[in-house]
């Protein structure tokens, strides 16, 4: 399934970009990097990335939320 992997992984991060829209979502995102990063070590890289800035995020989100 090598073959496969990177162009379902970059149709998912593209189709993530216009989360905005029906039906997709910008959780195709980091799930297309997922899948790159079985082969590619810069989507590893990118995905870890993405994950500490999420998690950044969210603690901010839930300190606000906490506050009011």
């Amino acid at each position: 399934w090598k073959w496969l992997r990177p162009p379902v992984g970059v149709a998912l991060v593209i189709m993530g970009l216009f989360g905005f829209l029906p039906v997709l979502g910008f959780w195709m995102i980091p799930l297309g990097l997922a899948v790159l990063a079985i082969d590619y070590l810069w989507a590893e890289k990118a995905l870890v990335w993405l994950t500490r800035k999420w998690g950044v995020v969210e603690a901010r989100w839930r300190a606000w939320r906490n506050r009011n």
